[in-house]
């Protein structure tokens, strides 16, 4: 803080700053921890899309609606992080050419369901259970 007459420092600080931002976003999307919610928004018949999420126990909404060129089927989904790229592979699967955004989301008034564990529930030392069982 001395020699802030130096305007390499400047661009010193600035890199450093944006180096630790970039690697914080690397860190976040690896570890997958959180929730987002995705809508999906579809002009063919999303019936089998529908089906193959149901079937798989991810919980939907779909609603019929109207953009501006006709009907759509509009479908929400609330999942885990760790689960965006299976959604994400299905809905490519079933109707590739529909439109899809994914959101942050801070708070979920519900449980999610039981078959999706939340991150702070993975029992992630497993092994040690098990060292200690077989004493």
């Amino acid at each position: 803080m001395q020699n802030l007459t130096n305007v390499y420092y400047y661009i010193f600080y600035a890199g450093g700053f944006a180096i630790g931002n970039l690697v914080g976003i690397v860190i976040e999307e690896k570890l997958s921890i959180g929730t987002v919610g995705i809508r999906i928004i579809t002009r063919q018949d999303a019936g089998e899309l529908v089906n193959a999420l149901k079937k798989l126990k991810y919980g939907i909404t779909v609603v019929d609606a109207e953009g501006s060129k006709g009907k759509v089927k509009i479908i929400f989904t609330v999942i885990n992080r760790q689960n965006i790229s299976k959604v994400i592979n299905i809905v490519k699967q079933y109707n590739p050419k529909a439109f899809y955004h994914i959101e942050d989301i801070k708070y979920v008034s519900e449980v999610l369901p039981s078959h999706i564990k939340p991150w702070y529930k993975i029992n992630h030392f497993r092994f040690i259970s098990a060292w200690r069982k077989g004493k």
